[in-house]
């Protein structure tokens, strides 16, 4: 099977299981200028949480990056993608009114709890 029959295929997999449903009707609605529902609404805002998420998550990728070059503390290195990574997330948190210093406490306070390595191999 060639590249471009697999990429058709994975996509309508992902189309008949509805992963596209929702984005293509709320497109569908903005297109003809119609009142968004909650549930529409609610998707977009997820959305941008998302998007969001994933600025933070760039920020760890050139985190990685820095500490294969060595650089840990100079200009883009790794402390300075690490503090971005952080930014990223505090502004998500404080947009939303997420109390995330009590969540941390109540997280540090959970994993005292756990066993070693969460049970895990790593």
């Amino acid at each position: 099977m060639e590249l471009q029959e697999l990429i058709k295929e994975a996509h309508k997999t992902a189309v008949d299981k509805g992963f596209w449903d929702m984005e293509r009707r709320i497109m569908r609605r903005l297109k003809n200028k119609e009142v968004l529902v909650e549930e529409e609404i609610e998707f977009i805002q997820n959305a941008f949480i998302a998007q969001k998420i994933m600025c933070a998550v760039s920020e760890l990728g050139e985190a990685i990056e820095a500490l294969r070059k060595g650089n840990i503390n100079g200009k883009d290195g790794l402390v300075e993608e690490i503090a971005d990574n952080f930014i990223w997330l505090m502004d998500l948190a404080g947009g939303h009114n997420y109390n995330l210093a009590e969540k941390i406490k109540e997280k540090m306070e959970y994993n005292k709890t756990r066993t070693i390595r969460h049970g895990k191999n790593f």
